[in-house]
């Protein structure tokens, strides 16, 4: 095991300064060792919270920020109007006689334009642009809770591979001490020949589910590093109990994204029925006429206004709005949907916090137990009456009882965590404190 695999108190007891001499080789790498440790202390003095604002940087909640920006800014733009128009440009002048003064209706002429555009439309593009702001804001939300619950994850997984990887070896050495002690007896006349091979396979497999361990941390380092570009030594935070639902629907992520694509599409049905209603426009037109033999060349002003009329609404206005109503009652359905959906995952979730919970505490009075029996065992064999690999075969038993509620609680964690992950960050009281 690496350094930065220790714990805080066990970087310090190894920066104890010896009782006894040393020699100058054997002081310089002492000092060495000293120096490093005392970088890994450093490094260990990362919070969970400063891990938390290295998350917010990742690159999928940066996309959906950006998104969510590009929304709010063309709800801006959809309040605007058009540019208006503006023409230049000659009217009626003459092909075989050029000449601005022979022919009456001859002029040059300038002219502006505008489309005006119904409110009504206009603020219906307005508030589907926003609320596609707001859903984009609130699912950034929502991927910043998964990637936080994935790291708490990643985090609780590497210290339980960290605590069984050092369990497996000690579970290695008793196997050993447990075949030299079977060994011995056998030589001394014990029936134990049968274990001898029974203890080699054995040890084998412990050998075996170190390397898978270690398999299993180096997958771990690599989702770290894609969650926040590095591999962390920061210890994964304190989890406590998870959240309870108040029966609110809304405080669910999913559901609340749900109620908010149902507001869009709301808002879509809207702009559709505000395609029947007109859209205007206005003209000016000045134009300027030069004076000849038979007129004297006063300019004119011409004025204009237009609107459209749903001439062809049904083959575009309606179609476009049963299509909207059609994505609204969609909307609709999936936002029912999705309060089934988040109901089922948090139930089940805490069906398996109270199952890890439970088998935790099963655990923990068999190990109670195991223990008594050990000091049994060793009491006996010290009057005589039994043989010391019974003691070694009790502590093998116990590292594996170990391993196994680390692995309990860490999926107990786990799932709190995944608990945690499903509500709107500040509708209910987070139960994750940070770790150092």
């Amino acid at each position: 095991m690496t350094i930065q695999n220790y714990s805080c108190a066990q970087l310090h007891a190894a920066c104890e300064l010896p009782t006894k001499p040393l020699s100058g080789l054997l002081l310089s790498k002492f000092v060495s060792l000293f120096y490093v440790l005392l970088l890994s202390q450093a490094a260990y003095a990362q919070t969970f919270s400063e891990l938390e604002e290295k998350l917010g940087s990742h690159p999928q909640l940066q996309t959906l920020g950006h998104q969510r920006d590009e929304r709010i800014e063309l709800s801006i733009a959809a309040l605007g109007l058009p540019d208006p128009v503006i023409s230049l440009g000659v009217n009626n002048f003459p092909f075989a006689n050029p000449s601005f003064s022979e022919f009456i209706p001859s002029n040059k002429s300038i002219g502006v334009s505008q489309t005006v555009p119904n409110i009504a439309g206009r603020k219906a593009r307005s508030n589907v642009a926003a609320a596609q702001g707001e859903e984009l804001a609130l699912e950034r939300q929502r991927h910043f809770a998964l990637l936080r619950a994935q790291l708490i994850t990643l985090l609780l997984e590497r210290d339980r591979i960290i605590k069984q990887t050092q369990l497996a070896n000690e579970q290695e050495h008793r196997y050993q001490d447990l075949l030299n002690t079977s060994a011995s007896e056998v030589g001394a006349g014990r029936s134990m020949v049968f274990r001898l091979a029974e203890i080699e396979r054995e040890r084998a497999e412990v050998s075996t589910k170190i390397l898978e361990l270690n398999s299993e941390l180096d997958i771990v380092k690599a989702k770290l590093v894609y969650l926040i570009g590095k591999v962390p030594i920061t210890n994964a935070p304190t989890i406590n109990q998870p959240l309870l639902w108040s029966g609110n629907n809304d405080e669910f992520y999913s559901v609340a994204l749900a109620k908010v694509r149902v507001g869009t599409h709301t808002h879509k049905v809207g702009e559709a029925k505000a395609a029947w209603k007109p859209q205007w426009g206005a003209q000016v037109r000045y134009q300027q006429r030069e004076a000849g033999a038979n007129f004297a060349g006063d300019d004119f002003v011409s004025a204009m206004v237009t609107l459209s009329v749903p001439f062809w609404s049904k083959r575009n206005q309606q179609p476009r709005l049963r299509a909207a109503e059609s994505g609204l009652g969609a909307a609709k359905s999936q936002y029912q949907e999705r309060i089934r959906q988040a109901k089922a995952t948090y139930f089940s979730l805490r069906s398996n916090y109270q199952a890890a919970k439970k088998t935790e505490h099963i655990l923990n009075e068999k190990i109670n137990a195991l223990l008594n029996e050990i000091n049994a065992q060793q009491v006996s064999y010290e009057s005589g009456e039994n043989l010391y690999s019974g003691v070694i075969e009790g502590q093998i038993i116990l590292t594996k009882l170990k391993s196994d509620l680390v692995n309990e609680k860490t999926r107990k964690d786990i799932v709190s965590a995944q608990i945690d992950a499903l509500f709107v960050r500040g509708a209910q009281t987070n139960t994750i404190g940070g770790g150092q």
